[in-house]
C-alpha cells in the first residue's frame, strides 16, 4: 500500500514534484506538497519532534529506516510559505549532498526564516547562508533591515561586510524593498529604521573621529573607513 494513501487531500491541489510521501505540507496559497516523515525529522529537529520521529544521532542518512509512531491519517501541516519557498526547502530536504537553492533574494530571505523557524541541520542551513552571500552582496541595505528585525547579528555582520563606503552613505539607494521602503531612501533615513543601539554603533564602527581644522575650529569632517571587514568584526551593538 502507497503511503499516499493515508493522506487527507484531494489530488487536485498537489505540487507537481513534491507529490509523494506520508507528510502533507500545505502552503499558504493552498498547494500541497509532501514527503516521507524520516527525511524532514533528519533534516529539521522541529519536525522530528511534531511527527515523533527520531533524528539520526548523525547527519548522514546512515538510518533511513525511521517511522512515524502514528499511522492513522493525519491533516496537512499549515505553513505561512509559499509553495515556491517549501519547494526549495524540499529540495534540500530530499538531497544526499545539498547544493546551493537558485532562490532569488526575496525567496532566499523566506527560505532562511523557514530553516530557522524549523532548525534546519546545518548541512541544509550552510547552503541557504551560502546563497544569502551570493545575492545579499548586492542587497547589502535590505539585508540589513532584515538582520535588525531579527536581531540577528550574524547576519548583520555578513551584511556589513558587503559595504563600502558608497552603498553605505549614498543618499539614494534605489534598491528594491526588503522589510522596509528603501527605495530612494536618504542614508538618515535608512539610518532611522535600524534599531538605536545599531544606529549607533554603525557610526562608531564606520567613521573614524572628526578631526578639528586648525584654520577654523567650527569645521570637522567625518572620514569613512575603508576595511569594511573590520568594521563588520567589529559590529557589536550593547556591547
Amino acid at each position: 500500500m502507497s503511503d499516499d494513501t493515508t493522506l487527507l487531500t484531494s489530488p487536485t491541489k498537489i505540487h507537481w514534484y513534491h507529490r509523494h510521501g506520508d507528510i502533507e505540507i500545505r502552503a499558504s496559497g493552498g498547494t500541497i506538497l509532501r514527503a516521507d516523515s524520516w527525511r524532514l525529522a533528519a533534516a529539521s529537529n522541529v519536525f522530528a519532534d511534531m511527527l515523533e520521529v527520531t533524528s539520526p544521532v548523525a547527519e548522514d542518512f546512515a538510518e533511513a529506516t525511521h517511522k512515524r509512531k502514528a499511522e492513522d491519517p493525519i491533516a496537512p501541516i499549515d505553513l505561512d510559505h509559499s509553495a515556491a519557498i517549501i519547494s526549495h526547502f524540499l529540495d534540500l530536504v530530499n538531497q544526499a549532498h545539498p547544493t546551493v537553492p537558485p532562490s532569488n533574494y526575496d525567496e532566499t530571505i523566506a527560505l532562511y526564516i523557514l530553516c530557522d523557524q524549523f532548525d534546519a541541520v546545518k548541512r541544509i542551513k550552510s547552503q541557504v547562508d551560502l546563497r544569502i552571500q551570493q545575492v545579499g552582496c548586492v542587497r547589502q541595505w535590505n539585508l540589513l533591515v532584515f538582520a535588525s528585525t531579527r536581531d540577528d547579528l550574524n547576519l548583520a555582520k555578513k551584511a556589513i561586510s558587503f559595504m563600502d563606503d558608497h552603498t553605505f552613505s549614498v543618499n539614494r539607494h534605489f534598491d528594491e524593498p526588503q522589510g522596509a521602503a528603501l527605495c530612494g531612501l536618504k542614508f538618515s533615513e535608512r539610518m532611522a529604521i535600524l534599531p538605536e543601539s545599531w544606529q549607533l554603533e554603525l557610526y562608531r564602527k564606520a567613521f573614524g573621529p572628526p578631526p578639528q581644522n586648525r584654520y577654523n575650529s567650527a569645521t570637522y569632517n567625518l572620514e569613512m573607513k575603508t576595511d569594511w571587514a573590520k568594521v563588520a568584526l567589529d559590529f557589536n551593538p550593547g556591547q
